[in-house]
């Protein structure tokens, strides 16, 4: 399980919809199905019930979405006290640097 699948299913949780969810996070619906499947699999449990108007959590789903949603703000609290980073218009990473050390730059 990565912090960007956490994302993706964070953000899949509230846009209600699969392709809302991939329009905010810059990505295609394709590559964000996949990830999710993948969390899915991984987890042994499906997340969210597929549905012609959207998508919504199952009730495992639900549970795994407020766990991973208080380790994905704890994520970001640590980010915002101890690292400086600087991301794209869609929210990927370009640089980060740690508070007192060397920048480094992706791409």
């Amino acid at each position: 399980m990565t912090l960007q699948q956490i994302n993706y299913a964070l953000m899949i949780s509230e846009s209600g919809s699969m392709n809302k969810a991939a329009d905010k996070l810059g990505i295609s619906q394709p590559t964000l199905t996949n990830a999710v499947r993948e969390l899915e699999h991984e987890i042994g449990a499906e997340i969210f019930l597929r549905t012609p108007k959207g998508v919504v959590p199952t009730s495992e789903g639900e549970e795994f979405l407020c766990s991973i949603g208080q380790l994905y703000r704890q994520y970001e609290l640590i980010c915002e006290k101890y690292i400086d980073a600087v991301e794209d218009e869609y929210g990927a990473l370009k640089s980060i640097s740690f508070k007192d050390y060397e920048t480094f730059n992706f791409g």
